[in-house]
């Protein structure tokens, strides 16, 4: 008799064990809940008491909650930040599609890569991407056939950029190997 009870617990945990297992969330969902959260992100707070445009020196502590981070360090970052998308008075980011980017493609490694900011949410993201040679030798071609613009451009220029960067966006894959996604405030 207690064989039989043993083995009728048995098997309705296992009968339960392949049920968990079935009606788990897919890899898909994961995006989706993870694009779900930026979108509830970027609803502007207008209780910050902040600049709407996000200018000013800020400081940029990572968030573990929405960072993949394989080898690099996620110490914080100082950002300075204009409103025509200039960082740290060196780099002008291009506008397109209602975010500031700047694609780095290095000639030296066979990494890209994707620098954002959201002045809104005051949300600094840096997304890697690992690509085999081939990739690699297109996003170097593309990045090749125009020139960023320096700090202080025109909103025409910004514009310009960030349409030009979408050459190097499209040999890049649908999902980053890494990316690190800051949470910005004022120094």
């Amino acid at each position: 008799r207690n064989s039989l009870i043993a083995g009728g617990i048995g098997g309705a945990l296992l009968v339960g064990a392949i049920v968990a297992w079935f009606s788990r969330p897919g890899l898909a969902a994961i995006d989706e809940r993870a694009a779900a959260d930026l979108a509830d992100d970027q609803r502007p707070s207008s209780a910050t008491g902040q600049r709407a445009d996000g200018a000013g020196a800020l400081i940029c502590v990572v968030d573990p909650q929405r960072t993949r981070a394989t080898v690099s360090d996620v110490s914080d970052v100082a950002v300075e930040w204009s409103a025509g998308g200039c960082v740290n008075s060196r780099t002008q980011y291009g506008f397109a599609d209602e975010r500031w980017s700047r694609i780095l493609v290095p000639n030296d490694e066979a990494t890209v890569s994707v620098n954002s900011f959201d002045p809104a949410t005051r949300t600094y993201r840096v997304e890697r991407y690992l690509l085999p040679l081939e990739a690699m030798t297109a996003a170097r071609d593309a990045r090749a056939k125009y020139e960023a613009p320096a700090c202080g451009a025109s909103d025409e220029a910004a514009r310009k950029l960030g349409s030009d960067q979408a050459a190097i966006r499209a040999v890049l894959p649908p999902s980053p190997n890494e990316r690190l996604v800051y949470k910005c405030q004022a120094r």
